[in-house]
């Protein structure tokens, strides 16, 4: 099988961390609307 075909890592492979930290922020978490009127 290509190399381009395997998967960065094992689907079942537990991970102590989300990807990103806007990942570990639920969608209507508080924190989102302070964000917004920091950005501008």
């Amino acid at each position: 099988m290509p190399y381009w075909a395997k998967t960065p890592m094992d689907r079942h492979q537990v991970v102590f961390f989300p990807p990103t930290l806007d990942d570990s922020i639920e969608a209507d978490h508080p924190v989102r609307l302070f964000w917004e009127v920091l950005k501008g």
